[in-house]
């Protein structure tokens, strides 16, 4: 992944993405979880060019597609979808992903006992990334009631 691509560098990158195997990519996917796990949602936006709602749609399609049917190598690909979920100042990949489905998807994970027990580890994971900012947006909310005097 060469470092803020521009969108033809995108568009190739995605073409590769869209004309690869399951096992191609999962290296796409240990790649991208290497390179860019410590960074922020606009720090993402500028390494995909402003297309990284794009890669993002991918690797959800893709991890439903394997949830679907049931296959629990998943790792690579929830590593990847938690450098979203994660990403600081990143709020907008949180609502993508539960746009798209992704909270019946987790729901769907959790349910199939051999998918779970494979990402039992990975799957809190994402909750504590959802959560992260619900719990700062309650805080605002009730900052922001205080000085407007709301009690």
């Amino acid at each position: 992944m060469a470092p803020g691509m521009f969108v033809g560098e995108l568009r190739e990158y995605l073409g590769r993405w869209d004309k690869a195997s399951k096992p191609a990519r999962d290296k796409m996917l240990a790649e991208f979880v290497r390179h860019s796990r410590h960074m922020t949602g606009p720090e993402l936006e500028r390494e995909f060019g402003n297309g990284a709602s794009l890669l993002l749609t991918r690797i959800c399609a893709f991890l439903k597609t394997r949830v679907h049917a049931g296959d629990a190598s998943i790792g690579t690909a929830l590593q990847a979808l938690a450098v979203f979920l994660g990403a600081a100042s990143g709020h907008r990949f949180l609502l993508e992903f539960l746009d798209t489905g992704g909270l019946q998807m987790t729901i769907q994970m959790l349910t199939n006992k051999k998918i779970a027990e494979a990402a039992s580890c990975s799957i809190p994971a994402l909750y504590a990334h959802w959560l992260q900012p619900v719990r700062a947006g309650g805080r605002e909310a009730g900052q922001n009631a205080q000085l407007a005097g709301v009690h």
